[in-house]
């Protein structure tokens, strides 16, 4: 699970407005799930979760405690012919003890504020979604970490026929690299870069069997960095496509039984950086599954995963190709109707530009326990542990180590607000690198 900062963090806070109405084998789960912090995935792409759902109130198969409907609170939507609109803002106060995420830490306190709107079809056949959203920050000592990031997204489904579909999705982000990233290059201002995505895919049910295809191309664009002694830096090594292709096949044998097996394919195309070109893939077998009437559901997978650096100076001795043994998989207990926990874990292979290594291997998990004080107070504690081993010179593995708590409070339908607290530690073989984090948020969120 990538451990992401503060500004990701806050981008991700805003749990009540929907910029992603359909999910899709794509964006499956990555790191920690919560209420305030959302859901990352390794290349910083984000997946935000629906403002309301149509489920009937109470814990549901698949849902926790903060994913599942409260009439009396949920925000009621505007009418704009076919579609509903959900406008909200947030805005607060963040409290940093290492800004830098380095071994020396720098304090500053940084005033926040996230503005979002959304829209969902409300058509008896497909559907189709629209979001954006700003995230600012200003801090109050240190300027030059001050960023302006926001995202555009659109997610549609079209129906062929029952249980048949064709998905597809865009999405724009405007972002500033995560200052604990495994690939943040230490300088004196932030990094920025644009995210493109597009993707699709369609889905095919016939009995107990259901096919599944999709393909995504990516786009990452750095900025040139500006250096403390008024420089620049051309940071277009970086820049690349990443293509994925993936098919998934699964059989339902029963309601807490369904096997499947996916395959991806992907090539990734460096705009600079030729050495860095590869073509991977990765094959698992798993199974999906539910007990209990639904308070246990999720799913499990094994396999193997395989990338070619064919142009990669391997002075390392390592050779050309990574491969490595592949799993994952997440589990959602709903304990009773008013406490949920969700596990996950997953192990990746992941490109870095960081000098000398061209990719690193990322193996963690994470816990997240909700429950609901009462109908307008959720309490949310997480924890979660990544292992970064490095492929290249010198031997580098990295531990990271997060964990937190918060309390959402609903003053009624169209105001609530947020505490929260997290700790963030990395421990790596390359002692320079270490550090520890806390970062405290109070927020105020306003929703119609």
């Amino acid at each position: 699970m990538k451990t992401f900062s503060l500004r990701q963090s806050l981008l991700l806070t805003a749990a009540v407005v929907a910029i992603t109405g359909f999910s899709t084998t794509a964006e499956a789960a990555y790191g920690q799930t919560g209420f305030f912090t959302g859901r990352v995935q390794p290349d910083g792409s984000i997946n935000l979760r629906d403002p309301v759902s149509a489920s009937p109130n109470g814990a549901v198969a698949g849902q926790t405690i903060a994913q599942r409907p409260r009439p009396e609170y949920d925000p009621i939507p505007i009418d704009v012919g076919s579609f509903q609109m959900f406008p909200s803002i947030e805005a607060g106060v963040v409290f940093d003890s290492n800004i830098y995420s380095q071994q020396q830490s720098t304090a500053d306190v940084a005033w926040i504020a996230q503005p979002a709107l959304t829209f969902f079809s409300n058509w008896n056949r497909h559907a189709l979604s629209f979001g954006a959203q700003a995230d600012f920050g200003l801090y109050t000592d240190h300027w030059g970490e001050n960023y302006r990031d926001g995202l555009l997204n659109m997610r549609g489904r079209f129906d062929l026929a029952n249980r048949t579909y064709i998905n597809y999705g865009a999405d724009y982000q405007r972002l500033t690299e995560a200052r604990g990233s495994p690939d943040n290059i230490a300088q004196a201002t932030p990094i920025e870069y644009n995210y493109y995505r597009f993707y699709t895919g369609g889905l095919r049910k016939q009995g107990r069997v259901s096919l599944e295809g999709q393909y995504a191309v990516r786009r990452f664009d750095y900025d040139p960095l500006q250096t403390a002694a008024g420089g620049e830096i051309n940071l277009n090594f970086r820049n690349r496509f990443i293509h994925t292709a993936e098919g998934k096949l699964e059989y339902e044998v029963m309601r807490f039984w369904q096997p499947f097996v996916k395959g991806t394919y992907n090539w990734r195309d460096f705009e600079a950086n030729a050495p860095q070109n590869s073509q991977g893939f990765d094959a698992v077998f798993g199974s999906g599954f539910e007990f209990s009437g639904g308070k246990f559901t999720g799913e499990a997978y094994a396999g193997y995963m395989s990338q070619d650096y064919r142009n990669w100076n391997n002075a390392d001795g390592a050779g050309n190709t990574t491969s490595d043994f592949k799993f994952g998989g997440n589990l959602l207990w709903n304990i009773t109707g008013l406490t949920s926990l969700a596990m996950e874990a997953d192990r990746t292979l992941e490109d870095t530009l960081t000098t000398g290594y061209r990719s690193f291997i990322s193996t963690g998990g994470s816990f997240t326990a909700q429950h609901e004080l009462r109908r307008n107070i959720l309490l949310e504690g997480k924890a979660g542990f990544t292992r970064y081993d490095f492929n290249g010179a010198p031997n580098r593995q990295d531990d990271q180590f997060n964990a937190g708590a918060g309390v959402r409070y609903f003053f009624n339908r169209h105001f609530y607000s947020d505490l929260q607290y997290d700790f963030d530690n990395r421990i790596s073989s390359i002692g320079a690198f270490n550090y520890d984090r806390h970062v405290a948020q109070l927020r105020f969120g306003a929703q119609m």
